[in-house]
Formats: C-alpha cells, structure tokens, sequence
C-alpha cells in the first residue's frame, strides 16, 4: 500500500489501521524527513522521526499534510515506546494539533493598522475596538452568535459547534459542562470515516450524519465549504428530528454567508 497523506490523510490511517488490527510499518517521507509507525494489532506501539521515538514523534508527523507513505505489513518491532491505544492516542494528537495551530493564529492576529486608516473609515487609529479586531476573530463572534440563535430553535439543544475537518473548532454554544476539542475531534473522525466509506461504496456524498443514543441526537452536516461541518447535540425527549434538520438546512446558509469566499 503506497500513497500521499493529501489523498488520505495521516489520521485516516490510523484509524484505518487500528479498526482493522493491522500489525505492520507504516514509512512516512515528507521532503529531507523521514518517520516511521510501527502497528501492533492495530495499536501504535513505537514511533520514530531521525533519532527521536515514542510518542513526541506522533504528535510532531499528525499535521504532516504533504508526505509519501507506504505500508510493509507483518513488519514488526522489539521496541515499545508507546501504551496508550490507537484511538487515545490520536485523540491527544488532534488537541495538540489544535493547541498548536489556535498558538498560530494567535501570533497571525497581531496586524500592523495603517496611518491613514481614520480617513478612511472615519475613526481613529488608537481605538481599542481597531486594535484588537482581526478577521479570524470577527467571523467566529458571528459564528457564534448564528449557534444561539440555533439553540432559540431547536428544543433540548445541548451543544452547537463548527468545526474544521481537520478537528479543531472554530465556533461553539453549549448550553451544559463539557469539553468540546475532545467532541469535535471524535465527531471529524467519524464524519470522515463514514464520508469516505460511502463515496467508495455508493459514490455519494453525505447530506448529512445522524447518530441516535438512549438519551440524545448527534447530527454532523456539511457547510458549503467542505472543509468545515455543522454539529448538533440534542436531547431525544425534546428535540424532533424533523425541525433539526430544517433548522440546520437554514442556518447552513447563514454560516456560510459569514464565511470568507
């Protein structure tokens, strides 16, 4: 098995492979870099990046976007650096690839305000208001303020978020404790799996992803920009699944709408 990580991705792998139980190498190549995983009943049990092993190596390769691989089955290893299973493991991976990537633009969100910027919106250049305004910053308020307005709507509405399918949230309203990078990473995994899954199979695309458990709803939709999906966590005892979806083909349209194009 050979490929690229821009047509199936790192994660996907992973879970791919730990599903399965797959014992074997996984070689990752990314330019003058090259890692390896080692699987262990589809369990990562060592990982190695130059001279550096366990799980600081995961964790470094989980964002690698552009890199070859290919996978040696049966090969295995003497070494085990890594304990926790495959699914604890890459959820970890995915909040620290969150962490690092809110630390990003964080940094992104500082911007040089020109001098002239009062002429020509009619402030002055020293308001607090300017200063701290970024784009980034802008649209998830207004995200945010689309999810309550959804929570108005739907009965029994636990939690709302938008998240990127890469894992990591953009905007959320919840109305209980919780955490939510913990949420939206599980949720990206599984809309993936299943989006994947269904293409191959049926080559269609997925309107839209229901989950039903004893006490709720969870339903994952597709923004406009595919990059980015709709989450929608309700009680069964008061939420009605048809205004779910009515409710979050509206709110679709004006979450998109904020967006940059």
């Amino acid at each position: 098995m050979k490929g690229n990580l821009r047509t199936i991705p790192l994660t996907t792998l992973v879970q791919m492979f730990g599903q399965s139980g797959l014992t074997g190498r996984l070689d990752l190549k990314k330019e003058n870099l090259n890692a390896q995983l080692f699987f262990k009943d589809g369990n990562i049990v060592d990982a190695k990046l130059g001279e550096k092993s366990g799980r600081s190596v995961f964790y470094a390769i989980i964002g690698w976007v552009d890199a070859d691989f290919s996978l040696e089955t049966d090969e295995e290893t003497s070494t085990v650096t890594i304990s926790e299973s495959w699914s604890d493991l890459l959820l970890e991976g995915l909040l620290k690839l969150d962490e690092s990537t809110k630390q990003t633009i964080k940094e992104r969100e500082t911007k040089v305000i020109p001098d002239d910027i009062g002429k020509l919106f009619g402030f002055d250049k020293n308001n607090d208001e300017i200063k701290n305004l970024s784009p980034e910053v802008n649209m998830a308020n207004r995200m945010e303020e689309v999810l309550k307005d959804l929570s108005q709507e739907i009965p029994g509405l636990i939690t709302a978020a938008i998240v990127g399918m890469d894992g990591l949230g953009v905007a959320h309203f919840t109305n209980s404790d919780g955490d939510p990078d913990a949420v939206n990473a599980q949720a990206t995994i599984l809309l993936k799996l299943v989006s994947s899954t269904l293409e191959k199979v049926i080559h269609e695309k997925v309107e839209d992803l229901l989950l039903t458990s004893d006490l709720t709803y969870l339903m994952l939709k597709q923004l406009d920009d595919p990059n980015y999906f709709l989450g929608i966590l309700c009680y069964r005892s008061q939420a009605n699944l048809g205004n779910m979806r009515l409710m979050s083909n509206t709110m679709v349209n004006r979450l998109s709408s904020v967006m940059p194009h």
